[in-house]
């Protein structure tokens, strides 16, 4: 199973999926978000994420739900279809941005 990270309200990020297309990127640029999402790394290690550590709700506050939109892999899925694939389980299949579930202790 993929990490999954439901922090933000409107869409899940599941980083195991991303193919680094860099569309949402392009799209985060486009609706000038302050933070927006780079790429962090280099070769095999690169990976899609919000700049200086911060959490997705922080760098996609507008442009959230086109980012999803446009991913080709599933990466990023609205909140809402991610929580109809979980058979409304919502507690069940979202983890925080660590990759715990809910379920777990600390």
């Amino acid at each position: 199973m993929f990490r999954r990270d439901g922090t933000h309200p409107a869409i899940i990020f599941e980083p195991g999926k991303c193919i680094a297309c860099g569309l949402c990127i392009e799209v985060a640029k486009r609706y000038e978000e302050e933070l927006g999402l780079t790429f962090i790394g280099r070769g095999f290690d690169v990976r899609t994420a919000v700049p200086f550590g911060s959490p997705l709700a922080d760098g996609l506050r507008r442009a959230a739900l086109e980012c999803a939109e446009v991913c080709p892999t599933g990466a990023l899925v609205h909140a809402d279809e991610a929580e109809e694939e979980a058979g409304g389980d919502e507690e069940r299949w979202r983890e925080d941005a660590d990759g715990r579930s809910p379920d777990e202790a600390v």
